[in-house]
């Protein structure tokens, strides 16, 4: 499996978790939330190297 893909995939994983977390708990969500979805699309869309 490609590294660049491994690394997105867990990148996105760990956003998912931070957000389960904050929204199980009750605090923080409304900043976590945002964040964890510019996050994924920064980590989905950004230019991979050549």
């Amino acid at each position: 499996m490609d590294r660049d893909l491994l690394a997105r995939i867990i990148v996105c994983c760990l956003l998912v978790a931070a957000f389960l977390t904050a929204s199980s708990t009750g605090r923080f969500v409304g900043i976590v939330g945002p964040l964890s979805v510019v996050g994924v699309a920064v980590a989905m869309f950004w230019p991979r190297g050549k």
